[in-house]
């Protein structure tokens, strides 16, 4: 769905790094990048925060939950 959008899906460093900036994903947690070979194996990362910290954890691929969602990132080039 990312590619259909034409954004990057979000890697673990910039789900952490946006964290800082506030706490997301407090109530629901989102899919992120994934490397090749977890893919390979039916799962991917994904992320949430909880009071105690940000998480990120592999989970079945194909699960589908309705508290979840995944996270883009849209990179815009500047004009020089």
């Amino acid at each position: 769905m990312a590619k259909k959008f034409g954004v990057d899906m979000m890697s673990e460093k910039v789900y952490r790094a946006i964290q800082k900036s506030g706490k997301f994903d407090m109530d629901s947690w989102s899919w992120l990048a994934t490397s090749a070979d977890i893919r390979e194996s039916g799962r991917a990362l994904r992320g949430a925060r909880g009071d105690d910290g940000v998480h990120v954890d592999q989970r079945v691929a194909e699960a589908r939950f309705p508290d979840g969602g995944w996270r883009g990132v849209l990179r815009i080039p500047k004009v020089k």
